[in-house]
């Protein structure tokens, strides 16, 4: 079901939740709202953005979906499907091109259950943000797992870690990871509610590390994924919900006012004003050496 590379206006998309980089490109999508089923595809280096609609699968809507990631030419992610009849969710495959695909699973999740998609080698492995569910959508097999599995709330965005063949999910209390292979859960960490990232949360890695935003102001959470370990850090600048890692090796949280960067290896620290830009900002990519925020 391809699109047609046609420009859209407004090209953001309402509440992106969901995007990242793909490729030479970041790509945004709308998380429900209105322009649900929007994405768009922005070229840093040509200095180009291009909007694109997704029909729904019949009878659905994109009702919300968090996170996402890039698999070889594509950036995949996850809905839940408005409609009645239970809550179905589906996974669509975006191009920078505008094309894409979409594919329903067989199963359903329970209601309010709020898809966060995370990328493991090629697989796309879907939490629920309120719900102990986890699915699986494999890409080289182009199918999902025929059953759902245990799971864990997703409080932040996920994070796999290749090393270790490991993925890390924080809850509003817990630190657990998830064997590659068995899909097996292991409780790392019982936590305070100042020691989990803040709701919503987009990671940066740097290396063997991965780092949220902190719940309190002025820290982060900065989690050692070779080790397991996981701890708060302050921070000169109060880093935000969208955070990316920059050429210089900053963490970088763009908002609509004023860029915020620090290094976590060095502890320098800036903060630049831009040029104001309405609505609030939910993600953020580097690309081709640029940050790229998705803006609502």
């Amino acid at each position: 079901m391809p699109t047609t590379a046609v420009d859209l206006s407004p090209h953001c998309p309402t509440t992106p939740m969901i995007g990242g980089r793909l490729g030479d490109h970041a790509l945004f999508a709308s998380s429900g709202g209105g322009a649900s089923g929007r994405f768009v595809v922005v070229d840093p280096a040509a200095e180009t953005v291009r909007a694109f609609d997704m029909e729904a699968p019949a009878g659905r809507s994109y009702a919300s979906g968090f996170y996402g990631g890039a698999i070889g030419d594509e950036f995949i992610a996850c809905w839940r499907g408005g409609g009645t009849g239970g809550i179905p969710i589906f996974i669509s495959k975006m191009k920078a091109d505008g094309s894409y695909i979409l594919r329903p699973a067989p199963h359903v999740f329970v209601t309010n259950v709020l898809p966060c998609t995370a990328v493991a080698g090629t697989e796309v492995w879907v939490f629920g943000r309120v719900a102990n569910v986890l699915a699986i959508f494999d890409v080289g097999a182009d199918n999902w797992w025929p059953s759902l599995l245990t799971g864990c709330e997703a409080r932040a965005e996920p994070v796999f870690h290749p090393g270790t063949n490991r993925m890390f999910v924080y809850t509003s209390n817990r630190l657990h990871s998830f064997d590659g292979n068995t899909k097996a859960r292991t409780q790392l960490a019982v936590l305070t509610s100042t020691e989990v990232p803040t709701q919503d949360a987009q990671v940066a890695v740097i290396g063997d590390i991965a780092y949220w935003r902190g719940s309190s102001n002025f820290t982060v959470i900065r989690l050692d994924m070779s080790a397991g370990t996981t701890s708060v850090e302050s921070t000169p600048v109060n880093l935000g919900v969208p955070l990316t890692v920059s050429a210089t090796g900053h963490l970088v949280t763009p908002l609509a006012s004023i860029y915020q960067g620090w290094n976590p290896a060095t502890n320098d620290s800036y903060e630049d004003a831009v040029a104001t830009v309405s609505g609030s900002v939910y993600r953020a990519a580097t690309v081709s050496g640029r940050v790229v925020s998705g803006h609502r």
